[in-house]
């Protein structure tokens, strides 16, 4: 009795300090505001959000239900040396404690010291429910649980897509990339009339994406910038889904499977992605979900799946092959299908290799493969200093905090992820290197399929899958807790600090005039015969009219048709032309080429031709 009395004292105990510490850290956090650019801590003026505590009290409730209750040994219990596992899961969660005091006493507030506190408290979870008995898989969760995932896909898709419709009404999502992409899927319609300027500017003349042009019979029935606005979000929370499917399958639980759901879809980086930083949908977007497919598939040997996947996620785009490489040499390394490994190492080189060098150029003005030049100079010494700047250290910290505890024990599948993440890090600008952009979109399911791996490792955590017996839930706790701690801090929901703050600023003070300069071009031209040339926020929002063209050049009468309206905006700081100062030259071409102005609105001139 004593003993008993000790062990459920010292979990008390931890229990105490890591509650107390992380209470700390979300106190010292509320008011700020975390860059995910540059990731530094902000205190914005005027910003106070102590409404934002409800990310410790769900961790309060895990663990409480972790230390507190699950202390007794329960007949069937896999507990085994509770004391051990106790005093292990005590450094972490006295590391939270720590911290906290450390920023009590007045110490900087610095980004990783967030990523140690919080990954201090999700290790401790992880390791204290391992430490705790486990309990049979509940017939009503495998009944419900894939319901629950259903309902939670489909509240996050429309909150993402409500959030972007939103932004786009605001003048907040440019033409690049969202309209352009709309603007792509106008112009597959066969009853459309494009004229000869379709292929001056296309999609294929920066990434190979065949399967976007799926979308077109999809869209033509609905005909607006919010079809995408919808399907991006949605290619990206279904990804929820294989991951479900191969949590549930390894541990026979659908309570696991739905917490491993969970916290994909709380993910920090995937909560920004439907965004980027302004720019909206992408291409990459479509390739995640069968990305995961093709992962999960694999774990569980169904390899014609995981195969049909893999080449589906590779037809979304080129820069997919960077994972099939990697997911090839995983599959020579670990002997699970060499031969298989090795044809998709070749193919996925050879499918690279023919888009970069003749299927793109084709497309493209400048007949060669442009993306490169993202990187620019690639000498020996500009790759090593590249990898060496501390962005990228704090960029890699951002994606993989959120999954650490399972990390340490699925780190083998990394090497999948390692030639697309060392890509990345070579990129000439580093304001690149940060989750509101969309380069990490096709490592993040490798990065999360590594921590479903290592919270679900059969032997002493869980019977095999099906057997009847039980099955620790407080890894999957851990993972999910820890990526909601994650997203309150640097993630974009309405749980999130970041959105909070968003949500408190004023309207763009020309707001306003940009909807009457769209009205007033809808009200007097028709979409079928006009071609539209504007700057970059007004852009978007003539995506159905004949031809739309981004304010660079201006089309010749024989590729504009009938009539052609320019609308710019002098106050449009995004676009190219505003910010290199070159708008009045070439509003004075524009008058040259026989465009006369049709309306005024403050910065904005209205000429047709």
């Amino acid at each position: 009795m004593p003993e008993a009395i000790s062990h459920r004292a010292a979990r008390t105990g931890l229990y105490g300090a890591g509650l107390v510490g992380l209470y700390v850290v979300y106190g010292v956090l509320a008011r700020r505001v975390t860059n995910v650019v540059d990731y530094s801590l902000a205190t914005p003026e005027g910003f106070a959000s102590w409404t934002g505590l409800w990310a410790p009290s769900l961790v309060t409730l895990a663990c409480g239900w972790l230390l507190v209750g699950g202390w007794r040994r329960r007949p069937g219990s896999l507990d085994t040396q509770p004391r051990v596992f106790s005093v292990r899961a005590g450094v972490p969660m006295v590391a939270t404690a720590a911290v906290a005091c450390a920023w009590m006493a007045g110490v900087e507030v610095t980004f990783p010291l967030v990523c140690v506190a919080l990954v201090g408290c999700a290790w401790s979870l992880d390791l204290l429910g391992r430490s705790v008995g486990g309990s049979a898989s509940s017939p009503w969760w495998d009944r419900w649980s894939p319901w629950i995932l259903v309902g939670l896909i489909l509240v996050c898709t429309g909150w993402h897509a409500a959030e972007q419709v939103r932004l786009w009404r605001q003048f907040m999502l440019g033409y690049a990339d969202v309209g352009f992409f709309v603007t792509e899927l106008e112009h597959c319609l066969p009853w459309k009339d494009v004229g000869p300027g379709r292929f001056a500017d296309t999609r294929l003349g920066y990434h190979a994406v065949w399967v976007f042009y799926l979308l077109a019979p999809f869209y033509s029935v609905v005909r607006s910038p919010v079809f995408l606005m919808v399907v991006g979000p949605l290619a990206l929370n279904l990804a929820a889904v294989p991951f479900y499917q191969a949590a549930r399958a390894r541990t026979g639980s659908g309570a696991f499977g739905l917490l491993v759901a969970i916290a994909w879809l709380a993910l920090p980086s995937v909560s920004r992605l439907p965004y980027a930083n302004t720019y909206g949908f992408q291409s990459i977007y479509l390739a995640v979900p069968w990305i995961a497919g093709a992962l999960c598939l694999g774990v569980q040997r169904r390899w014609v799946g995981s195969h049909a996947c893999l080449l589906l996620a590779v037809l979304c785009e080129e820069t997919v092959c960077g994972v099939a490489l990697g997911w090839g040499v995983y599959l020579v390394m670990t002997g699970e299908r060499r031969r298989d490994g090795f044809f998709i190492v070749v193919l996925s080189l050879s499918y690279l290799a023919l888009c970069a060098g003749v299927v793109i150029p084709r497309f493209t003005p400048a007949a060669e493969y442009t993306r490169v030049g993202l990187f620019g100079s690639l000498g020996v010494g500009d790759v090593v200093a590249r990898w060496g700047r501390p962005r990228v250290g704090l960029f890699l910290l951002a994606l993989l905090a959120p999954l650490a505890p399972g990390l340490v024990r699925g780190w083998k599948v990394l090497v999948v992820a390692l030639p697309t993440l060392m890509l990345v890090a070579l990129l000439r600008e580093e304001d690149y290197l940060n989750i509101k952009y969309w380069h990490q979109s096709s490592v993040l399911p490798v990065l999360f399929l590594a921590a479903v791996l290592g919270i679900s490792r059969p032997g002493r955590e869980s019977s095999p899958a099906g057997s009847g017996g039980t099955v620790r839930l407080g890894p999957a706790v851990a993972l999910a807790c820890s990526a909601l701690c994650f997203h309150q801090v640097f993630g974009l929901s309405p749980l999130a600090q970041a959105h909070r703050f968003s949500a408190n600023r004023a309207d763009a003070p020309f707001q306003r005039l940009r909807q009457d300069a769209v009205a007033f071009v809808q009200d007097r031209f028709e979409p079928e015969g006009t071609t539209i040339v504007a700057t970059e926020r007004l852009a978007a929002h003539f995506t159905h009219y004949r031809m739309v063209y981004p304010a660079r050049r201006l089309p010749s009468p024989a590729e504009s048709g009938p009539a052609c309206v320019l609308v710019f905006d002098r106050s449009d700081g995004w676009d190219p032309l505003v910010k290199s100062s070159r708008g009045d030259a070439f509003l004075e071409r524009a008058r040259a080429e026989g465009f006369a102005s049709v309306c005024v609105l403050g910065p904005i001139v209205i000429l047709a031709r």
